[in-house]
């Protein structure tokens, strides 16, 4: 979704000060839908990691910034599988099953579940450091429907202003037994991201 800035703000409000303008673009300009100035403390905001829809429509599952979120019957009805949601970034297998998440900011860990969300375990990755500055770290997760297929991309985040996120020293690490072992990719799909 596009909002305006630096163009336009709350839609389509032409901002005079940007040069060159972009009509274009402010056309394009979507109003969001809460007001929310800069630096703001949202109490209660939840924001969405992940979510899934099964091949019939029927099986969803959602994990917010808290909680993870389940239903059976095509989002008629939900139940709380899970309140206590590990790291940032989540994937979810396509039932719902298999959940991994990532903690970028301070870890060098990723956190699996097998249950829907029930129960976290967490797996360290090689080559990875918590606690240096500059350290690659994990940022983005992604499982198979058995949760034995695991790859992490992981790198240093060094701008978040426009995707796609820039990083540096970035690899991707792979699992094939549940985040036992892990192999550093290579090659050339590799080398765009590192």
């Amino acid at each position: 979704a596009f909002y305006g800035w630096p163009y336009s703000y709350f839609g389509k409000h032409v901002d005079a000060r940007v040069e060159p303008p972009r009509p274009d673009l402010v056309a394009r300009a979507l109003a969001p839908d809460y007001a929310l100035g800069a630096h703001v403390a949202a109490l209660g905001l939840t924001y969405l990691k992940g979510f899934s829809v099964s091949a019939d429509g029927q099986a969803i599952t959602m994990i917010s910034s808290t909680t993870v979120w389940a239903s059976a019957d095509g989002g008629s009805t939900w139940t709380t599988r899970s309140v206590s949601v590990p790291g940032h970034f989540a994937d979810i297998s396509d039932d719902g099953r298999v959940m991994a998440t990532t903690d970028s900011n301070t870890t060098n860990t990723i956190h699996l579940s097998l249950d829907g969300g029930g129960s976290w375990s967490a797996i360290t990755l090689p080559g990875t450091n918590a606690s240096a500055e500059d350290s690659t770290k994990p940022l983005a997760a992604a499982v198979s429907a058995d949760g034995r297929g695991i790859a992490v991309a992981t790198g240093r985040l060094v701008c978040i202003s426009l995707p796609p996120f820039a990083t540096e020293q970035g690899s991707i690490l792979v699992s094939m037994d549940g985040g036992a072992t892990w192999e550093r990719m290579t090659g050339a799909g590799v080398a765009a991201w590192t």
